[in-house]
């Protein structure tokens, strides 16, 4: 009796080590995939890649994805998108502003609304990354089937708490 009370509290004991040597690969593949996602890349692409994103953030380059995707924002749903206030949305889109990369609009009907859009160059930035971003997830998705890249992909969502399934 006394054995199996021991051998119940050990068994979550052993989950939980076996749980945390999981997590710890996953931590250890982080940079790995990363390489190999940029081995990925034409060397032409990298380049280009490089120059244009070497001063971007990737929280600048977030907003400039959403922003290119659906139009322009109101600075306040700029401020929400990224979780700061609107002093750190004004920051944030004056760097990008500089960059060359988004311009402020006036609202057409209130002029107290300052909307942020996506310019020329930012809008060819975003398509550059993209182009980049599924070339290198093709290379390294390969591997996988189809049944094996919805399984990871339902997974990732899970953890990232989103469902991108329905879009």
């Amino acid at each position: 009796m006394k054995h199996q009370a021991i051998s119940a509290r050990a068994a979550p004991v052993e989950r939980r080590g076996r749980r945390t040597a999981l997590l710890e690969r996953l931590a250890d593949l982080q940079p790995e995939l990363r390489r190999r996602f940029e081995a990925t890349l034409p060397t032409e692409l990298r380049a280009e890649l490089a120059a244009e994103l070497g001063q971007i953030t990737v929280r600048q380059l977030e907003m400039l994805r959403h922003i290119a995707d659906h139009g322009p924002l109101p600075m306040h749903e700029v401020a929400e998108l990224h979780g700061v206030g609107a002093s750190g949305a004004t920051q944030l889109v004056d760097r990008m502003e500089c960059r060359g990369l988004v311009q402020r609009q006036a609202h057409a009907d209130d002029r107290r609304v300052v909307r942020v859009a996506a310019t020329d160059r930012g809008a060819a930035l975003t398509q550059l990354f993209r182009t980049a971003q599924r070339t290198g997830l093709m290379s390294m998705f390969g591997r996988l089937d189809d049944a094996e890249l919805k399984t990871f992909v339902g997974l990732l969502e899970k953890v990232a708490g989103t469902e991108l399934s329905q879009r």
